[in-house]
């Protein structure tokens, strides 16, 4: 079912809708409790919507989204001079349940627990960047087709929340292991542990290109360095150094497919001190320096 709500529907009473549900809205004032009886996606075009779920607070700003599931307890508040554009996609908890089923059976998939994670208070309902995730990319395209037209005759298939489903699943595989190794007594300190170390990461995604120091990825994530440096490894299963090494080297390994820039230029371009420093990391990486790389790529 798709379903349009504008400022003029706003406090308008609807009858309950059962199964999956994808909402399209622009709302520029709204203070209302959110009853999250399905696994939820909220994501947003144009403008600030302000979430409290489970005691936090989540400003969902354009191209972000917030996840959630049916353990959640909060509110939505929006208060903006024009309207916030925003697109929610409320997935049927049975839809969840035989997506889960089906690719465990179909991929083998090695996740102890995989359901009880989506459907438990062990989920970690949290804000994520639309870019570099499937639930981003779908929620984008959507936004794409119903934003011209709002308040059309739209046609929501099963195929489109299965789709999103599945796209939920498969950006959970690496979190679920990475959070589940964070030492921690309370499902909600860990969570928190997880969600700092994710701010950290932002941060080196960021800013790659700088020196940058565990000091700064901590204080991103408003913790002292040693905790930092402890709760990573945990969640990545490598130091904050090493990820962004790695980060640097596939960054550098998608300039050089471009042939646009010299190898000198490259190694500035991704944070390296020298060209002798990446070169260095490079070869010890793939095994041929970044030169000698670029030709065996040019000959195939």
């Amino acid at each position: 079912m798709y379903l349009f709500t504008q400022q003029k529907d706003v406090g308008r009473s609807r009858a309950p809708v059962e199964g999956s549900v994808l909402g399209f809205s622009l709302l520029s004032a709204l203070a209302t409790p959110v009853p999250f009886r399905r696994f939820g996606i909220k994501y947003v075009e144009h403008g600030v919507e302000h979430y409290q779920v489970n005691g936090r607070h989540y400003p969902v700003r354009p191209g972000e989204y917030l996840l959630v599931n049916a353990h959640c307890q909060g509110r939505v508040d929006i208060d903006a001079t024009t309207p916030v554009m925003g697109l929610c996609a409320d997935l049927d908890p049975a839809l969840m349940d035989g997506m889960l089923n089906a690719m465990q059976q179909a991929e083998a998939l090695d996740v102890q627990g995989l359901t009880s994670f989506f459907t438990s208070e062990e989920f970690l309902e949290n804000r994520y960047s639309a870019q570099g995730t499937r639930v981003g990319s779908l929620m984008r395209s959507l936004m794409e087709r119903f934003r011209m037209e709002p308040g059309g005759p739209h046609e929501v298939t099963g195929s489109v929340y299965m789709a999103l489903a599945e796209a939920v699943v498969l950006d959970h595989l690496q979190v679920i292991p990475g959070l589940r190794r964070v030492q921690a007594v309370r499902t909600g300190t860990r969570k928190d542990i997880y969600r700092r170390v994710e701010l950290g990461r932002a941060l080196i995604h960021g800013r790659f290109h700088e020196r940058l120091e565990v000091a700064d990825m901590a204080g991103a994530a408003a913790m002292s360095d040693y905790h930092f440096f402890r709760a990573f490894r945990a969640v990545h299963d490598q130091s904050p150094h090493q990820y962004l090494l790695d980060l640097r080297l596939r960054h550098a390994q998608d300039l050089l497919r471009r042939g646009l820039y010299e190898v000198a230029d490259v190694a500035l371009m991704c944070g390296f001190a020298d060209h002798p420093t990446f070169t260095k990391a490079f070869k010890r990486r793939f095994g041929l320096a970044p030169s000698a790389w670029t030709s065996t790529l040019r000959r195939n």
